[in-house]
């Protein structure tokens, strides 16, 4: 069994695990392509580390923790604020802009890609070892953005990075034997180290 102590260092690890498959998926060539690689699964993958690093910073450039409370209530905030948030954090200084970041870029790559497995309209990508990107097609070819998917995973990974020296948030699991099936508990320990009974954050691999 694997037992999260509370909500942040359970998405502190998913973070973790998030970015470990999204260089997997950068870094391994397909059957049918050496020289391509899975490049839409890595932006899903990199879409949903940035939402949930913004989700951090929702109140400000400074991190605040996640509290059953503020799930309960859903005081998390929404996608798009956390794309914004995420940007005035860590992208600032970046080559990107803020209204391109927070506007095509989440509506036609990652709600697309999020939701519907495609990309917006007008947007060409490509999926190579040597330069594998997404275009962003405008009236003015010179106008064209490019979002290099290399470059994203490196600036994502350098956020999630200063994240965890800010926080100090540990991703430290505690593992007991298990018979068939995971379950992930997301609620705080009590006193007994049982924990809150919390069914509907409960999921099952089942054989």
């Amino acid at each position: 069994m694997k037992e999260f102590k509370n909500y942040n260092e359970f998405a502190v690890c998913t973070m973790q695990e998030n970015l470990q498959a999204a260089k997997i998926c950068l870094d391994t060539p397909k059957e049918s392509d050496s020289n391509s690689c899975y490049g839409m699964s890595a932006i899903i993958l990199l879409s949903s580390v940035i939402d949930a690093l913004g989700m951090f910073y929702r109140n400000g450039t400074t991190w605040a923790p996640i509290s059953e409370q503020d799930v309960k209530n859903k005081k998390l905030g929404k996608a798009t604020e956390h794309f914004g948030k995420f940007y005035d954090k860590f992208l600032s200084n970046s080559s990107y802009d803020r209204s391109f970041f927070v506007g095509e870029f989440y509506d036609y790559v990652r709600c697309r890609a999020t939701h519907n497995n495609v990309l917006g309209p007008k947007i060409k990508i490509t999926i190579n070892k040597s330069a594998n990107g997404i275009m962003f097609e405008k009236k003015h070819p010179s106008a064209s953005t490019t979002v290099y998917l290399n470059e994203l995973y490196n600036e994502v990974q350098n956020a999630y990075n200063l994240f965890l020296a800010e926080s100090r948030i540990t991703c430290v699991e505690t593992m007991q034997p298990t018979t068939g099936s995971t379950i992930y508990n997301f609620a705080t320990y009590v006193k007994n180290k049982a924990v809150r009974g919390m069914s509907f954050f409960k999921r099952k691999r089942f054989r």
